[in-house]
């Protein structure tokens, strides 16, 4: 999992916040921050990667932190949450409660997603260009 937040150098994403409580503590968990300036003047991306099995994040309390964000009603997560899988290469990104980014390096590495759903489409990136 990955928190991002932007904003002043004097800002950080704090231990207690709502992300970093749904991480049950184990000993095997991960957990970095580092803060990185941007292009823009003054301003700064905070990250928090935390690294772990699946079972050790309540990704269902997250995700309903964001869907919550536009309504201001408890709970609230304010900062830009990333799922990555290793094992699958699959990240997750919900943007807000109308929609949830399934990335992926190829089309057949996707999940089988149910036919009621409305998907946009696909596009097709060569992830080690675009990040290299």
């Amino acid at each position: 999992m990955i928190c991002r937040q932007y904003g002043k150098r004097r800002d950080r994403i704090r231990k207690n916040c709502f992300c970093l409580r749904q991480v049950r503590g184990d000993r095997n968990i991960l957990t970095q921050f580092r803060k990185q300036k941007t292009g823009d003047r003054g301003y700064w991306k905070k990250e928090v990667l935390v690294a772990g099995e699946r079972q050790t994040i309540n990704h269902r309390n997250i995700f309903l932190g964001i869907a919550h964000r536009d309504f201001n009603v408890d709970p609230i997560v304010w900062q830009s949450v990333l799922f990555v899988s290793l094992e699958t290469g699959l990240i997750y990104y919900m943007y807000d409660d109308r929609g949830l980014l399934v990335i992926s390096s190829s089309k057949e590495s996707l999940p089988v997603l149910p036919p009621n759903l409305n998907i946009l489409g696909h596009e097709e990136h060569n992830f080690s260009e675009l990040w290299s």
